[in-house]
């Protein structure tokens, strides 16, 4: 269970990534109704990643690989297919907006060892064929090894990546190297807004980086001669130069921009802790969010996320928010 989305009635529409299905529920949590499943159909998943709201009362989900964007109306009856071709291929759709313009990008990261991906973004209108460019920018960091013949491909823990997200009439499109968040224009692609925070950051050691390893390597369900076979992979594997300075991006219906603070080893943080930032940028104060919960979206008056108890079961909650 990965990406959400909740039209404007207050249904919410999980995207289960383990079943190729998208769940929907009403907003006191009871199932109401399974849309498309698993197959290469029309409306159907081999490997789906993510949905978002349409214009009007409709959802947009998509999946991994083929990028192919398959639309359902508000009772979750397919309608349409589409990618949104570029000179590089299908885009990978990374967001809708909400003029119905969609974020997309190509990517590529090349050689052995230390990598960073270069992300490409555009920004296209579905039947047409004049994309915003939005430029290249640095991605995830990775690393690449061989042994035995075999590739091992991870990513670095700690590593820094690339956060996007809509922001008022701006995309946000900026690296978590530094608390710098840069917004762009999305009728020209120019950059509109850069707003920066003093922020203090420091390298991550050689046991911390290990730890985070180990335990990443033990989620992932590997033990044995097959966990022993990677931790080897990733002997050599580099420090990065310093934690990333920002975790998390989401924006709320009222232009307000929630930036989760990144938190450090051995930092006491109980909660997440959030600055919120208006639509001009001002800083306005800081808040925390409910312990365990990974929120996904913020509404006018609630929050949406996904929690994990003890058992390892995920559920999807829905907390009211006051301002």
């Amino acid at each position: 269970m990965r990406t959400y989305s909740r039209p404007p009635d207050g249904r919410i529409v999980i995207a289960n990534t383990g079943t190729n299905e998208l769940r929907v529920f009403d907003a006191e949590g009871a199932h109401l109704a399974t849309w498309g499943r698993e197959g290469e159909g029309p409306g159907e998943f081999t490997g789906l990643s993510g949905v978002e709201p349409w214009p009007g009362d409709s959802v947009v989900a998509w999946n991994t690989a083929t990028w192919v964007i398959s639309v359902f109306d508000a009772v979750g009856v397919f309608g349409r297919s589409f990618t949104l071709d570029s000179e590089a291929g299908a885009l990978e759709p990374r967001a809708v907006l909400s003029d119905g313009s969609i974020l997309g990008r190509t990517g590529e990261a090349t050689g052995e060892g230390y990598r960073r991906s270069q992300e490409t973004y555009e920004l296209r209108y579905p039947g047409t064929t004049s994309p915003v460019a939005l430029g290249t920018h640095p991605g995830q960091e990775s690393y690449l090894t061989f042994r035995a013949g075999m590739a091992v491909l991870g990513y670095l823990p700690f590593g820094r990546s690339l956060l996007e997200a809509q922001w008022g009439e701006l995309v946000i499109l900026t690296t978590d190297d530094n608390y710098e968040i840069r917004a762009y224009d999305p009728s020209t692609g120019a950059l509109a807004r850069i707003v920066r925070r003093e922020y203090e950051s420091r390298a991550p050691t050689r046991e911390e980086v290990d730890e985070a390893l180990d335990a990443a390597l033990e989620r992932a369900g590997l033990t044995g001669q097959r966990l022993e076979f990677a931790r080897r992979g990733y002997e050599n594997m580099p420090l990065v130069e310093q934690f990333p300075a920002i975790h998390m991006l989401l924006t709320d219906p009222l232009d307000h921009l929630w930036v989760r603070e990144a938190t450090l080893p051995g930092m006491d943080r109980p909660a997440p802790l959030w600055t919120v930032f208006d639509p001009e940028g001002r800083a306005l104060g800081f808040i925390e969010t409910p312990e365990g919960l990974t929120v996904y979206e913020i509404g006018a008056d609630y929050l949406l996320g996904r929690a994990t108890d003890e058992m390892g079961v995920e559920s999807v909650q829905v907390w009211a928010l006051e301002r």
